[in-house]
């Protein structure tokens, strides 16, 4: 993680208005690798420019076929015939192939990270998720990664001024946070602790939420910018765990980051829950992606 600047922010700072902070050479050659590996992980295969189609589901029956089955409950966006049929209930899914004896129980992708069962079909995959008490469906297509228009975010400047010193607050035992994703289902995280840091003469609050690689938190938030520069749903700081009686950390919203959704509607995001509004304009890090 960079080095924390001996002064974060200045007091008369207003959310990053005013001449912006000097910025040396190595961290900006840093940044710029950071942008980049940005790049690569949205193009990457199977990654989130690969999901080309996405649905609901309730509990029932429904077959499943390509453009070719044209009577078809889900119709997936190849040049396939019907392949058979989906069954669904409460807690479980089921897959019957269209010359197959048996269900094939299908495990959920849990809120797109736990890759779940995939079924082949063409040149992609078929898969079930779920978020909280909701069913969906999906379909990937590793070479939609690859001709997806996306060559990068755009920025706003980059300004030393929003490197910001944080004090750090572990808590004794992690805690619960509840937030609603992107259609209104509730997610749950657990939170390690929590970020305060001054801005404009103002003291503000950040909770932070483990991921699950387990070495690593993100900070969500939202700010005066979402929706007017920035993502409506609101961005993402990912920050290395503190070790054991660290103090201080480093928030740096030059690296604030579009959520899994900014790219896609195939896409469920937790939005910033309501506490995570800084009243500010945090005119740093990336901007809101919209094709040319």
């Amino acid at each position: 993680m960079p080095a924390i600047l001996a002064v974060a922010l200045l007091g008369g700072c207003k959310g990053g208005h005013g001449p912006a902070g000097q910025v040396d050479a190595a961290y900006l050659q840093e940044l710029e690798q950071w942008r980049a590996g940005r790049v690569t992980e949205m193009k990457r295969s199977p990654g989130r420019l690969a999901y080309v189609a996405s649905g609901r589901l309730l509990p029932g029956r429904y077959s499943l076929g390509g453009e070719l089955a044209r009577e078809a409950d889900l119709r997936l966006p190849v040049a396939v015939a019907e392949l058979g049929h989906l069954e669904l209930d409460a807690e479980h899914a089921r897959f019957v192939g269209i010359d197959a004896d048996s269900p094939l129980p299908l495990q959920p992708s849990e809120f797109d990270v736990d890759p779940g069962t995939r079924l082949a079909v063409a040149d992609g995959q078929f898969f079930v998720v779920r978020t909280g008490p909701l069913w969906g469906w999906r379909y990937t297509r590793a070479k939609a990664a690859q001709q997806h228009r996306f060559a990068g975010f755009q920025h706003y400047p980059v300004d030393a001024r929003w490197r910001i010193k944080a004090r750090w607050k572990a808590y004794p035992q992690p805690r619960p946070l509840v937030v609603l994703t992107t259609i209104g289902t509730p997610l749950e995280f657990s939170m390690p602790g929590e970020a305060s840091f001054w801005v404009a003469g103002r003291e503000h609050r950040l909770r932070a939420v483990m991921l699950p690689e387990g070495d690593a938190m993100m900070f969500m938030f939202s700010d005066r910018t979402c929706g007017r520069g920035s993502h409506n749903s609101g961005r993402n700081l990912v920050v290395d765990l503190p070790a054991a009686g660290q103090r201080w950390i480093e928030l740096d919203f030059n690296r604030a980051e579009n959520p899994a959704c900014a790219l896609t509607p195939h896409l469920v995001c937790p939005l910033a829950p309501p506490e995570a509004r800084l009243e500010l304009a945090v005119e740093a890090g990336e901007q809101a992606w919209r094709e040319a």
